[in-house]
């Protein structure tokens, strides 16, 4: 299960989610060890941190992933200590799967590449079209419907592609269209996408 959380198609979102996975798990475990020692695992204060680690997991496990991990690691560790599990041994176990399941991630990003740049070529001629579209739109002083229909368009491609390209450069294999070419053509395009907003913007 934690090897599934933190692997992604490209290597820099499998970094990222290693990343905060494992601060997570570490500011986690030294939450729990400390208030644990202090508190010991009575019922009590095992409650509190479960009621607690809750809170943090259901708050932030969009906004911000390391703070729910944070939460799940605190929850789990509290309720092992409580069954009886020896506290410093849990500890190190999680850590050890931690890092390990991290590791592996990183590993498979390699050893298995994605296929995220087989469509790099298709939603870099997607934008293209979409942009020779818009451009016809504004010249034909199109109606607003079009127009508005043809904007979101492109805003929706401008940005799906930026992330595409984005993984392109982390993957870790030849593509048929290189990486900072990629980019190059992209920031043309969205050159070309500002000077012909300018334009729409003018005609309204």
């Amino acid at each position: 299960m934690l090897f599934r959380s933190v692997l992604r198609p490209d290597l820099a979102g499998t970094g990222i989610r290693v990343a905060a996975r494992l601060v997570g798990t570490i500011v986690g475990l030294l939450i729990t060890g400390a208030a644990l020692s202090l508190l010991g695992t009575s019922t009590a204060s095992v409650l509190v941190l479960l009621f607690l680690s809750t809170f943090a997991i259901y708050m932030f496990i969009l906004p911000n992933y390391s703070v729910s991990t944070a939460g799940i690691t605190v929850f789990a560790i509290s309720l092992f200590a409580y069954l009886g599990d020896p506290l410093w041994t849990t500890i190190d176990l999680r850590l050890l799967g931690t890092v390990l399941a991290g590791v592996l991630a990183i590993v498979a990003v390699y050893v298995i590449p994605s296929k995220t740049t087989e469509v790099l070529c298709a939603v870099l001629a997607g934008l293209a079209d979409s942009l020779s579209r818009y451009a016809d739109l504004v010249r034909r002083r199109a109606p607003d419907d079009e127009m508005a229909a043809i904007r979101a368009d492109i805003a929706g491609k401008r940005v799906a592609t930026g992330r595409i390209v984005e993984s392109a450069a982390t993957e870790a294999y030849m593509h048929r269209l290189d990486p900072d070419d990629a980019v190059d053509i992209l920031e043309d395009m969205v050159q070309a996408i500002a000077i012909v907003g300018v334009v729409d913007l003018g005609d309204r």
